[in-house]
């Protein structure tokens, strides 16, 4: 009679939901696998006591019971009619099915001495197995599986355990009878009991240091929101105990530590973790990625993601395991991939934290295709198949408590820009306003006057009137002070108006004024120079850091525009001209009298030599 045997031993990695979804939808085996039948001798393995481990993949044959009614005698004598199948290289792994899937090995003790083995299943999540140990002198059974209370396994373990005594170079066979809803693979191992306690104490340090290291950040995610109130750090703690749980159901350990008794609810719990560790992803992306309400997209994607965790939570509570888990894996990768291009969105728009959340996911969706190509023997790696999950989602929650870090850095300093922002206009008001009340205390007496005068538009050209070509003036001398800047003004004056207004008359003169307004407003490019109209046909130009060489080619070009552009008013066709007055001063400017003083004197040369042209103060310029 075989005894209970109570070990701790913690689980090696479980498939992701990447690969369970893999299997499912695949259709086909995914083992390597061989289709030549095989004899009795194919299958048979010799135990060596020099080897602590063996792992039996390569020398596994196996069966599909299609109607699922095959006895172990049936089996035994398919066997010998050579129908089983041998598996070389890889656990074999089949897709979920109807079908009973009958899984043979034979061993032989090599030694004198009886020994004990341990065969592992190192995958928990199969629903009915019957292992069966053939011997000459009869047939020991135990049925186990997680359809079955926890109590049914002869080993206390998250995975499948059966102790096997060997008698002195016995040899037997093992058949094993797999029936699940979900996927089904045969990771068979044998273990000696002190290489079984060694992996125990390796494989339990790596799985606490594993969810200790979950249950620790979240923890500090949630003081952290008590303090910061910033609701990021709270989805995030979520995020991470939900996929805590979901990690400890798919691994076994739920059913082994919280419900051994209730089978139901320990596979019920597996999609309706799944669902939670989506909905808490939704809400963290949310949070973490939506910075603004105009992004419509990014919000229907995460709303969608959203629907897609709570429609999975729903389904694990009200539908059979095997359709929860196909759908809310589907479900679930599909939502993987959203939030990853949501990611890519946010980073292409260069918001900063978002370059640690990509590069968080892409680790996960990296890592979780190269476990399901792993788990389902398209890379035969061992070390891939215990520790991938650990790896992947330990880098994962680093990149992104980093990216949260991340975020927090962009914030604040967008507070600080935000606040100095605030500070600097504060301090520009306040001065206006000095300036203002000030102005408005020395010039009181003449309040009518002022406010006669309190208009700086020119209503019928449109740009500035005299007085405000005065106070800009002032500020440009004082801007050219600070900087250390040259000034340039001009004087502009149109030759003969007189006789425009005395020939054709005051209407035909306005438009001949808004006319030249518009030619003149076109040559001046650069955003600070500033035209005003100066007297009834004279307009002022002020140039901000402009040479007087700079002046003189904007004034070449104004008379050029002038003399080439078409007036055209009440069926009369004119032509225009203008005088210009130039003159230029570097800093210190005393007094803008003296600028106006030494355009309006060299504009006065620029008529008395002939009008259409340009003249500089104290010099002439070559006038085309």
């Amino acid at each position: 009679m075989i005894k209970r045997v109570y070990l701790f031993l913690p689980a090696k990695a479980t498939g992701l939901l990447l690969s369970v979804m893999l299997l499912l939808l695949s259709g086909s085996s995914l083992a390597s696998t061989s289709d030549k039948p095989c004899n009795g001798a194919c299958s048979l393995y010799l135990l060596s006591p020099d080897s602590p481990i063996h792992d039996l993949a390569s020398a596994i044959a196996y069966y599909e019971d299609k109607p699922a009614k095959l006895t172990l005698n049936d089996v035994i004598e398919l066997d010998k009619a050579l129908a089983f199948t041998k598996s070389e290289g890889n656990a074999p792994s089949f897709t979920s099915t109807d079908s009973a899937y009958w899984f043979h090995v034979k061993l032989l003790n090599s030694t004198d001495m009886p020994i004990t083995w341990y065969a592992q299943i190192n995958y928990p999540l199969l629903d009915d197995i019957s292992f069966n140990i053939v011997r000459k002198t009869g047939v020991s059974s135990i049925d186990t599986g997680d359809s079955k209370p926890f109590d049914s396994r002869p080993v206390n373990h998250q995975y499948f355990v059966f102790p096997i005594l060997f008698e002195p170079n016995e040899e037997l066979d093992i058949y094993v009878r797999v029936v699940s809803s979900g996927a089904i693979t045969l990771p068979l191992q044998l273990y000696q009991a002190e290489e079984l306690l060694s992996t125990s104490n390796t494989h339990s340090l790596l799985q606490g240091l594993h969810y200790g290291t979950l249950l620790i950040l979240s923890i500090y995610n949630c003081l952290l929101f008590g303090s910061t109130r910033s609701a990021s750090y709270l989805y995030n703690a979520l995020y991470m105990l939900s996929l805590g749980l979901f990690m400890f159901s798919i691994s076994g350990l739920s059913f082994q530590y919280i419900w051994p008794d209730n089978p139901g609810i320990a596979n019920t719990s597996i999609p309706v973790t799944e669902g939670f560790v989506i909905l808490t992803i939704a809400l963290f992306a949310r949070s973490f990625l939506l910075t603004s309400e105009e992004q419509h997209n990014t919000l229907r994607a995460i709303n969608v993601i959203t629907a897609f965790g709570v429609v999975i939570i729903l389904l694990g509570l009200t539908t059979p395991y095997h359709i929860a888990v196909k759908v809310g894996t589907l479900l679930g990768v599909i939502a993987i991939v959203i939030v990853y291009l949501i990611g890519v969105t946010r980073l292409s728009e260069n918001y900063k934290p978002a370059k640690q959340f990509v590069l968080a996911w892409t680790i996960f969706l990296a890592a979780a295709l190269t476990y399901a190509l792993a788990t389902f023997g398209f890379i035969p790696n061992q070390f891939i198949q215990e520790y991938i999950i650990r790896i992947a989602t330990g880098a994962q929650v680093i990149f992104i408590n980093i990216a949260l870090a991340t975020r927090v850095r962009v914030l604040n300093q967008q507070l600080i820009d935000s606040e100095t922002k605030a500070k600097e206009t504060l301090e520009s008001q306040v001065a206006q306003r000095t300036q203002q009340l000030e102005k408005a205390m020395t010039t009181l007496s003449n309040l009518n006057e002022t406010l006669q005068s309190i208009s700086t538009t020119d209503e019928l050209t449109g740009i500035a009137n005299r007085r405000f070509f005065n106070d800009t003036l002032d500020e440009n001398i004082k801007l050219a002070n600070r900087e250390q800047q040259s000034l340039s003004l001009l004087l502009i004056d149109i030759d003969h108006f007189k006789l425009v207004n005395d020939a054709y008359g005051h209407l035909v003169g306005d438009k001949c004024l808004i006319h030249l307004t518009t030619v003149i407003n076109h040559c001046l490019h650069r955003p600070g120079d500033f035209l005003a109209r100066y007297g009834g046909e004279e307009f002022a130009a002020v140039l901000p850091n402009t040479s007087s060489s700079g002046a003189e080619l904007i004034a070449r070009h104004i008379l050029d525009s002038v003399r080439q552009s078409h007036f055209t008013a009440s069926g009369l066709e004119l032509s225009l001209t203008v005088s210009i007055g130039i003159t230029t001063h570097d800093a210190p400017i005393s007094d803008k009298n003296i600028l106006i003083r030494e355009a309006d004197q060299a504009l006065y040369l620029a008529k008395n030599s002939g009008r259409n042209n340009c003249k500089r103060y104290q010099q002439q310029v070559t006038t085309t």
